[in-house]
């Protein structure tokens, strides 16, 4: 049995994969437990500890610096007192879904994670001028008339400027609305807290704060650089941690669960499930994202109520590409949006969770809309009852995807 000293060593060498590590603590934790006594005369698999206690050695025993990649891009930075265009224009381009914002007030004397005040969407920023775009059209914001000549952009994009009719060329006609400051969102509660953790910090620790705060990312920090954040770990990373133990006993004990037996069917949460029908239209959907602050809504087909597609944050992007569906989202039904764009999704990802490139998904590149396959917003991922809390996890991770659906049956 490795010593401490001995084990942290091996575990925190950037060479070896999280694999290899995984069966460097497994064995460790093995050895440590042979003497140990089940409670109550309670036979546990792989020693005297208990599934959840011998998780959470596994990944207290692994740090983030151990993991290979979590440096490998820049982070798109925002300023509380950037424009909402000028925000949305700089997550568009980057193709990024999300920035941490910063205090350009707080000094350099104070601790760089001070610094920051949350973490802001982009579908958040892109949503927030959806519905003042509505409130203009209604005549609720005094502006000049839409139709006039828009006032030149600093985004390019293919095209004679006269002819934008886009998103951004109304955003250009609404002076309000663009000039607006990023520091706006935060007296709407529109954007996330600000948790950051270190490299030296264990995933044991990331992962209680993805669970406790429902973050969808954790930023991590180097307080030796000046550009603070390094990198992201997100849900989907996550979930790519808790699929590596796969195999292990004390895993497969928990993870072998029915979701029927985890707590997510209840009452209350049929209750409260938002969805919007097909024969609806987009702008609905738009609008019970932002009503209800969820990063996707499920489409229904109201004869049925069966479930038919979802429209998510990701698909957004959509309405800034394309004018046409744009200019028609007050008509267009959810229906047909769905139909539409079935085909611009990527495929299915290949191969299990375990093949993956672990180095890969830790860095801020977790965090683009660019060249990331996602499920057709006409094939969400969805569950059974009777499907253990394994499978969800590798249907979900596989997909992309950061929600699933329990349907009364799925098709095999």
């Amino acid at each position: 049995m490795a010593s401490k000293p001995e084990l942290e060593r091996l575990v925190s060498a950037t060479e070896r994969t999280v694999l290899e590590k995984k069966e460097l603590v497994m064995n460790n934790i093995e050895e440590e437990n042979k003497n140990l006594q089940a409670p109550d005369g309670e036979e546990i698999k792989g020693g005297g500890l208990q599934p959840t206690e011998a998780l959470k050695q596994f990944f207290n025993h692994v740090s983030l610096f151990s993991a290979p990649g979590i440096s490998n891009a820049e982070v798109v930075e925002l300023s509380m007192t950037d424009t909402i265009g000028a925000a949305i224009e700089k997550l568009f381009i980057q193709k990024v879904m999300g920035a941490p914002v910063r205090d350009p007030h707080q000094t350099g004397s104070l601790p760089l994670t001070d610094q920051y005040v949350g973490l802001l969407d982009f579908a958040s920023l892109v949503l927030w001028a959806l519905e003042r775009f509505e409130e203009a059209e209604a005549g609720l914001i005094h502006e000049p008339k839409l139709t006039t000549q828009s006032p030149e952009s600093n985004f390019q994009r293919e095209g004679p400027k006269e002819s934008r009719e886009d998103f951004f060329g109304l955003l250009d006609k609404l002076d309000h609305v663009k000039s607006t400051q990023v520091s706006t969102m935060a007296s709407s509660f529109r954007w996330g807290p600000f948790f950051p953790v270190r490299p030296e910090d264990t995933l044991l620790h990331v992962l209680l704060i993805l669970s406790k705060h429902r973050l969808k990312a954790v930023p991590v920090v180097d307080a030796e650089s000046s550009k603070c954040v390094r990198a992201f770990i997100t849900q989907n990373v996550a979930l790519h941690l808790l699929l590596q133990c796969e195999g292990l006993p004390w895993f497969e004990t928990i993870a072998g669960k029915e979701i029927r037996n985890a707590g997510f069917e209840t009452e209350y949460n049929a209750e409260q499930l938002v969805f919007v029908h097909g024969d609806e239209t987009l702008v609905t959907a738009l609008h019970a994202m932002w009503k209800y602050r969820i990063s996707g809504v499920p489409i229904l087909d109201r004869p049925s109520k069966r479930l038919i597609g979802n429209i998510r944050y990701c698909d957004l992007l959509i309405l800034l590409e394309d004018a046409q569906v744009f200019s028609k989202r007050n008509e267009l039904l959810a229906q047909d949006f769905l139909k539409e764009h079935a085909d611009d999704d990527g495929d299915h990802l290949q191969g299990t969770p375990l093949q993956e490139d672990f180095g890969a998904a830790i860095s801020a590149a977790a965090l683009s809309l660019a060249n990331v396959k996602t499920p057709p917003m006409q094939d969400p991922v969805t569950f059974s009852s009777s499907d253990t809390m394994k499978e969800a996890m590798q249907k979900l991770f596989r997909a992309r995807s950061d929600r699933g659906f329990i349907v009364d049956d799925v098709a095999s």
